[in-house]
């Protein structure tokens, strides 16, 4: 367990919205990630899942990229 771990789980708890809405997503009890966080302590399967999740910039949104981006210029007809 490094301190690198726990900076992934902050970073992966502030992206989610939550710790809520962190362990929906990963499919598991609120519990499990308050205590991780309490531990200071990460499983490493989950520490190299959350690692690799925040590598993509669609993560958390579950569908990936919206289907329409509202800031994105548009040709006039």
């Amino acid at each position: 367990m490094t301190s690198k771990d726990i900076a992934i789980l902050e970073r992966a708890i502030e992206r989610a919205g939550g710790v809520g809405a962190l362990a929906a997503l990963l499919g598991v009890r609120q519990n499990a990630v308050s205590m991780w966080r309490i531990r200071r302590r990460v499983p490493q399967g989950w520490a190299a899942y959350l690692g690799a999740k925040l590598d993509d910039p669609s993560w958390p949104h579950p569908l990936g990229q919206p289907c329409i981006d509202v800031a994105h210029a548009t040709k006039e007809t």
